[in-house]
């Protein structure tokens, strides 16, 4: 394959000027490198802090966890459409990766408006989301091998240009119906919440004694989650754009600075949660040097236990000749020990029990 024909598998979008699929891809690449390492980094503190307790904690981490994968795909952009089998695995976790982090997206959306609508969590499906988001993204990734419908499609390898009804069935119908849906339920979590700091809810509800509490609880919970599919699908707006610019001029005819920004929007969204997950004030707590080294020292610490062995009283009735009694006991916490050196803790987790 020559030079010439590399170049123009590369520049679907711009063929006719090879430097500009040159400089997306890089923008793609380089982008995406910088989400891997922010997602990469929040994985990190949810292990180091052990901010996996709680059920919307564990979807934050499943979400980060698939955010990571998804930008490792984009790594091989490039080399990956001068080779079929490189190729085509490429296109199958691009779908992989991205639908389940839409998944992901939308269960935390359905997480908030139950617990906006129901005042408890979603917890108790929380198997069943997990085994059935990876069956189901299976499916979905696997299905366009029959058709052979991967291959190099633009600058990197998904599904083929000319198969637009597996890009709408496999990626675009169910994105924009999820979008469309999640769009809608932030609104209404949205304006629930400004009622609930209003007070008119709890005014409106029974007699019951802990409802503050566990409305503040709610309030708390959904807050902690929202931002993460606000920011999908702010990023989706210019999906939407670039697809509709597409549909009117042909693939052929992209806008270049339409395609830039899209590209970064696609390749951006671990940054991005990144920055939410940084900005909760628990999160800027415990990046303070001391907090953080304190964390760090005893991490493996908390995950041991230690075996200490008290023989039984001698004087004891059966006490001679019996053997030795061994207790197992865990030392203390990464938590405790910045408790005990620092005088302070973070701020407690929900216990999603009591909502």
């Amino acid at each position: 394959m020559t030079n010439g024909t590399n170049r123009t598998v590369l520049c679907g979008f711009f063929p006719d000027q090879p430097h500009r699929c040159e400089l997306v891809a890089g923008i793609y690449t380089g982008v995406a490198s910088l989400s891997f390492v922010f997602s990469i980094l929040v994985v990190a503190y949810i292990v180091l802090f052990k901010r996996y307790v709680y059920f919307s904690q564990r979807l934050i981490m499943y979400l980060c966890i698939t955010s990571t994968f998804d930008n490792m795909t984009h790594f091989w952009t490039g080399a990956s459409t001068h080779n079929p089998t490189l190729c085509e695995a490429q296109a199958f976790f691009e779908q992989f990766w991205g639908f389940l982090t839409l998944f992901w997206e939308a269960v935390i959306t359905l997480n908030m408006f139950v617990l906006i609508r129901k005042n408890h969590s979603t917890q108790d499906f929380e198997d069943i989301y997990v085994i059935s988001g990876v069956i189901i993204t299976v499916i979905v990734a696997t299905v366009p091998f029959t058709q052979q419908a991967y291959g190099p499609s633009g600058i990197y390898c998904w599904v083929k240009d000319n198969y637009v009804a597996w890009r709408i069935g496999i990626w675009y119908g169910p994105l924009y119906i999820l979008l469309a849906l999640m769009f809608t339920s932030n609104i209404y979590i949205a304006w629930y919440l400004r009622k609930l700091n209003q007070g008119s809810v709890i005014r409106d509800r029974g007699q019951n004694p802990n409802l503050e509490r566990m409305i503040s609880r709610v309030n708390q919970d959904v807050r902690t989650l929202l931002g993460y599919p606000i920011v999908y699908l702010v990023l989706a707006i210019f999906t939407l754009a670039n697809r509709i610019h597409n549909a009117g001029h042909g693939d052929a005819q992209s806008n270049f600075g339409l395609v830039v920004i899209y590209t970064i929007s696609i390749t951006i969204t671990g940054t991005c949660n990144a920055v939410v997950f940084g900005w909760s004030s628990e999160t800027r707590h415990n990046l303070k040097p001391k907090i953080f080294w304190a964390h760090l020292k005893t991490f493996y610490k908390a995950e041991q236990t230690d075996i200490y062995e008290f023989p039984l009283d001698q004087s004891a009735p059966g006490g001679v000749g019996q053997d030795p009694v061994w207790f197992v006991t865990s030392p203390t916490t990464a938590q405790a020990h910045v408790e005990a050196e620092y005088g302070q803790s973070n701020p407690i987790a929900l216990d999603e029990t009591d909502i």
